[in-house]
């Protein structure tokens, strides 16, 4: 997507030092382990925490489409790694809660790894034997002028599309056989077929209370 809107060129790649990250605890930074081997040699996690984890490799698959990081975390792992590691990971890169996430929302590709594996572990392990590298590798990467810099190069590509400074007063259905959504607007109305809406519960009601 970068590419096709022009921002090759304007994009930074993070730098080597950022792969060390850091979590506090009681007054202390400690290193959070990048794989499996540093895990293990980690003293961030006690000895019974880090067997626990190893236990990993025989826990079954879930079946819930709705887990949480926190509870993939906590069910795979144990308790420690999901407060420890895995609640201040997701409170780092998304400013959220790893009870309140969903785990194929954020990391399909770990809960994918279980699925295929039947550990996560396992996947990772058999992954740097066959490649290399762990199979979701990817670059951090910002822009010279900040991310909005995508956000204004997408209302410059797409500006005939957008429509700014304009409220949303109704949401109804289409007519028959045409578009779901008749969307009435301070500025006229148009029609859709589909529609999402980013507002709280009460606001959404409101503007579906005609839609049936």
């Amino acid at each position: 997507m970068f590419e096709q809107l022009g921002l090759k060129t304007q994009m930074i790649e993070a730098s080597q030092a950022a792969k060390k990250r850091y979590v506090l605890k009681n007054g202390k930074l400690n290193l959070v382990p990048g794989g499996p081997k540093d895990f293990f040699q980690s003293d961030y996690l006690s000895i019974a925490q880090k067997c626990r984890a190893a236990c990993e490799v025989f826990i079954p698959k879930s079946s819930n489409p709705d887990e949480t990081v926190y509870d993939f975390a906590k069910r795979r792992f144990g308790i420690a790694v999901a407060e420890k590691l895995f609640d201040p990971m997701i409170k780092g890169i998304f400013g959220g809660n790893a009870r309140r996430l969903h785990l194929r929302s954020v990391f399909p590709k770990a809960g994918q790894m279980e699925q295929d594996h039947g550990s996560v572990f396992r996947a990772l392990m058999k992954s740097k034997k066959e490649k290399g590298a762990v199979p979701f590798k990817r670059t951090l990467v910002s822009f010279r002028e900040g991310m909005q810099t995508v956000t204004n190069a997408l209302v410059e590509k797409y500006s005939s599309h957008i429509r700014c400074g304009v409220e949303v007063q109704n949401i109804s259905a289409g007519a028959s056989g045409h578009s779901r959504f008749a969307i009435q607007t301070s500025n006229g109305s148009l029609e859709a077929d589909h529609a999402i809406l980013c507002v709280p519960a009460f606001a959404a009601a409101k503007l579906l209370e005609s839609y049936d």
